[in-house]
């Protein structure tokens, strides 16, 4: 179909745009189409769609009926025009844009990100897809909303898809798989067909109906009369030609999928492009519908745990099974623990009605360690159920040192004779200040330390929280946390969570994150927070920001940021932040000269504070930054870096690491192999004679020469604190004006070679005595400019002193500023 690019504004509420944003996954040949969930009940499922309008911004209405909502899953896509556009849409379901990843989305087309709820496929094809199932209303009329923010992408919604399962006891019994995914049927890889497959066990001969509902997006064209099976038999496609979206269903009234053709396992669909270049399914529904059962369905319905299981220590683990059947005698119940009985086995020895549950729980006591536990109902196996393939459930728990704070007195549970006892050295009160400390922290199933609801200080110090679930540690609603001198390695999420989004009144304060090493997590650290420290860290390896905040009065500073894949540190609706001192190394290398982001406009990339000589960051980068030799612009805004490290001025440091000398030089001086011409050092006292050179503001340090033969020349000496090995060029600029009395006017910029032991030029201003600025630089033999740590940077006027027939002419030069840059 033609797509053509469609620019739309769209109003969206400040609620949705706090929402942090999503990201998209890329493949050109797509994902299978696989289970989201399945299982069995007495309802329905509910399924209904809005197809392509043509425009930018598409709504479903639609009634959903009565019943319990078990699983809810809300699929939306639009048009991208081509896989290197990007944009923004938002998604509201109910007039919620915050929940559930709802809200302004970041469609980023073939960039790699690693959010799982956006497939991108081909020459720009999104569907997505969000879990609503807390936010849908059975019995009421509810409504999704997909609209077209701004960006470069087409934006044209292909249509949006709401499927719901109800629960309804007076409704018949199905059996049922909701499979997504978006399987990208190709010409060019080429993909020509593709399966999904509905699994587990199927009591088939209760079958009575059955039904099976595909979603797919631009089919077909031409069309195609037999591009879909369902268990090998054929259905008719011949409907689908709209080359934009389509949802259809397949039953017994219309079609193969029959209740004879139901099996007992393996059940499938198959389909095909036919002679559609491009063609993409998205969807495969099968519900089953049963006759009433008559013998008893026993599962286990939920696993629940303690907060935490401490080592060596006895804690109970609670299970419910349910009867999805006929009623049943007496069973047993067994946990396993990594596939070895846990030594209990409880008997329920009243049996269970129908569709009624029961609450069982068993004592263990375990070392440190990742488990996998597994309840099984009827594990004796004395019970006869119409579905014996669904009695056991497992879900992985953390025996260990996890943390798990939710208000004040929850503290006082980690000391020695608590409920959450932690090993002597590793809790302690001092004086209200809570210690954590000395501790090795692993969570397979969540996150490592978690502290919420408390106004309490506290300090996690010389901690290991790694290989974690989830966030490695994680605050919110608190003030005055500190994390200092931990590891905190290879959690899912963040290494360092701090606050949740919308920035607001209940996120964290006063939070120090001092002298850790963070590395190989999604985020380094997440700053959703105010008044916050990030100092003296080592931040590095990690697959997307090495520091994010959605923050403000925050600092991020002294900190080694390396080896980010995405920036090194993102300021996004940001404020009043400062990020200096820091030194940032192949971050986002991908985009050199990128290391940083910054929406903003009242955040600082150095200091303004004199005392800290106005310092910004280090980057490695650097000469490959816009900015250079000026500034490191910072990506997406107006912000800059002023002053980055490696830039040397007169700013700070005049007459202590800098100096300048004066008035004249003459041949034999320039030519004597010794660079101390001219030898007149300018003064700080009495009068600060260096405050004309500080910055290039039209104000000059003046110099005149005095004698025959002499040329007006200053000259700057340069202490630098980087090692030859580390620079990779040298620019000076220089600023000002060289004139003569009577003969050639301007000025020539040299460095001084130590190696050669003579003058290297680096630029000429030409003959002009006016204002120039004159920037030249070394690039090779680095080590050949630099001696005991000092650079000298000379410029002297073209013509020397004369005085024809009596007359004086005099050279002059008039420096307004000059400055060094190392670039590494």
């Amino acid at each position: 179909m033609n797509k053509t690019i469609i620019i739309a504004l769209l109003s969206v509420i400040m609620v949705c745009l706090l929402a942090v944003p999503a990201m998209a996954n890329y493949s050109f040949d797509g994902w299978d189409v696989t289970t989201r969930t399945n299982g069995t009940i007495n309802g329905s499922v509910f399924t209904d769609s809005v197809a392509w309008n043509g425009q930018t911004t598409l709504t479903l209405s639609t009634d959903v009926p009565n019943g319990t909502v078990k699983a809810a899953y809300l699929y939306t896509g639009v048009w991208g025009g081509n896989p290197s556009n990007a944009g923004w849409h938002n998604v509201t379901f109910n007039d919620n844009c915050t929940a559930n990843g709802l809200g302004p989305i970041h469609l980023e087309g073939n960039k790699p990100d690693g959010n799982p709820n956006v497939w991108c496929t081909g020459y720009g094809k999104y569907w997505w897809w969000y879990n609503v199932t807390n936010l849908t209303n059975a019995g009421e009329t509810n409504t999704a909303t997909t609209s077209k923010i701004n960006g470069s992408l087409d934006g044209r919604v292909y249509g949006t898809v709401l499927v719901v399962v109800l629960e309804n006891t007076s409704e018949p019994r199905i059996q049922y798989w909701i499979n997504d995914g978006s399987d990208a049927l190709n010409y060019e890889t080429p993909i020509n067909d593709g399966t999904t497959y509905f699994n587990g066990s199927v009591d088939n001969a209760s079958v009575t109906k059955s039904a099976l509902t595909v979603v797919h997006l631009t089919g077909y064209s031409p069309t195609c009369s037999n591009c879909l099976d369902f268990n090998d038999h054929p259905l008719d496609t011949s409907m689908v030609d709209s080359n934009t979206i389509e949802v259809n269903t397949w039953d017994e009234t219309n079609n193969n999928v029959k209740p004879e053709n139901v099996t007992s396992s393996g059940n499938h669909a198959d389909y095909r492009r036919g002679e559609d270049p491009l063609v993409n399914i998205c969807n495969a529904i099968l519900v089953l519908q049963k006759e009433a059962a008559e013998k008893p369905d026993l599962t286990v319905t939920d696993i629940e745990f303690p907060d935490v299981i401490r080592p060596d220590k006895d804690a109970t683990i609670n299970a419910t099974i349910t009867n999805q059947g006929s009623a049943c005698g007496a069973f047993n119940v067994s946990l396993y623990v990594d596939d070895v009985p846990n030594g209990t086995t409880v008997n329920v020895t009243n049996g269970l009605s129908a569709s009624s549950s029961i609450d069982v729980n068993f004592t263990v006591n375990l070392s440190e360690g990742c488990y996998t536990f597994k309840v099984v109902a009827d594990s004796g196996g004395v019970i006869t159920e119409s579905n014996e393939g669904n009695n056991e459930s497992s879900e992985n728990y953390q025996v260990g040192y996890v943390i798990i704070v939710k208000s004040n007195s929850d503290f006082e549970k980690l000391n020695t004779s608590g409920d959450y006892a932690l090993p002597d050295d590793c809790f302690k009160n001092v004086s209200g200040t809570y210690y954590i400390q000395n501790l090795t922290i692993e969570n397979c199933a969540g996150k490592g330390i978690s502290i919420e609801n408390t106004d309490a200080t506290f300090v996690i110090n010389n901690c290991t929280v790694k290989n974690c679930a989830d966030s490695g540690i994680y605050f919110h609603d608190l003030s005055y946390g500190t994390v200092n001198g931990s590891t905190v390695q290879n959690n899912t999420k963040y290494g360092i969570e701090v606050g949740l989004v919308p920035l607001g009144s209940d996120d964290p304060e006063f939070v120090n994150i001092t002298n850790n090493t963070i590395e190989e997590n999604l985020y380094g650290v997440e700053l959703i927070c105010s008044n916050c420290t990030v100092d003296k860290n080592t931040i590095l390896n990690n697959t997307d920001y090495g520091v994010y905040l959605l923050a403000n009065d925050t600092s991020v500073t002294d900190n080694i940021i390396t080896n980010s894949s995405d920036y090194g540190v993102k300021l996004y609706n940001s404020a009043r932040n400062y990020v200096y001192c820091n030194t940032f190394t192949d971050n986002n290398a991908g985009n050199p000269g990128l290391q940083a982001w910054d929406n903003g406009t009242t955040n600082y990339w150095n200091t303004t504070d004199a005392g800290k000589n106005y310092t910004g960051n280090r980057w490695s980068d650097w000469k490959d930054n816009s900015g250079f030799p000026s500034n490191y612009t910072i990506d997406d805004g107006s912000n800059a870096d002023e002053r980055p490290k490696g830039l040397y001025d007169f700013l700070t440091g005049a007459g202590t690491d800098k100096w300048a000398f004066r008035p004249q030089i003459n041949q034999a001086e320039f030519d004597s192999g010794s660079p101390i011409y001219p030898s007149t050092v300018l003064s700080t006292e009495p009068v600060d004679q260096y405050v004309n050179i500080t910055v290039d503001d039209g104000t000059f340090l003046l110099d005149n020469s005095g004698n025959d033969g002499y040329y007006a020349a200053h000259r700057f000496n340069f202490s630098i604190t980087e090692g030859p090995s580390d620079i990779a060029k040298i620019n000076v600029t220089w600023n000002g004006i060289g004139y003569h009395e009577q003969v050639t006017d301007g000025a020539v910029l040299y460095i001084w070679n130590f190696s050669s032991t003579g003058y290297e030029q680096l630029a000429d201003s030409g003959n002009t005595d006016a204002e120039v600025t004159l920037t030249g630089e070394a690039t090779t033999s680095i080590s050949s400019y630099i001696n005991a740590g000092i650079v000298t940077v000379l410029v002297k006027q073209k013509s020397a002193h004369t005085t024809p027939g009596n007359n004086i002419r005099m050279s002059w030069i008039k420096t307004d500023y000059v400055k060094l840059v190392v670039a590494p």
